[in-house]
């Protein structure tokens, strides 16, 4: 499914998009940055999702290995939130956090990234996550 490259339209689409579930993600899901940030998919970026102790965990890959930036997924009512607020990443990365709604059940999500600040989160840009 072909997304628009446009904020607006996103904004309609993220609200009316289905529900994410936590057990949605297991495995790895490309990463496409549709607005504002670069897209880094020429850097082959995708993120890795793995369950221990009964909670979703994973991090970011570019390139063929290089792990950068853990996160902890939780449920928030209708979607997943992928907090990187774990104690072990850079201060930017650490105040990051993306809202991931269901396109497509098991192969496409959109997704807003975010950095929060206090209790406040400053919207970056959207993305989609397709299953690998």
């Amino acid at each position: 499914m072909q997304l628009p490259r446009d904020s607006k339209k996103l904004d309609i689409i993220f609200q009316s998009a289905g529900f994410s579930e936590l057990n949605d993600f297991v495995g790895q899901y490309k990463v496409n940055m549709l607005t504002r940030l670069p897209n880094f998919k020429s850097l082959s970026h995708r993120k890795s999702f793995y369950r221990q102790d009964n909670k979703i965990y994973g991090h970011n890959i570019f390139f063929k290995n290089y792990i950068w930036g853990k996160f902890a997924l939780e449920q928030e009512k209708d979607k997943v939130i992928i907090d990187y607020h774990q104690g072990h990443n850079t201060f930017i990365s650490d105040n990051m956090i993306d809202l991931v709604r269901c396109i497509e059940k098991g192969k496409l999500y959109l997704g807003r990234f975010n950095l929060k600040f206090g209790n406040k989160l400053f919207f970056l840009g959207y993305f989609t996550l397709t299953k690998i």
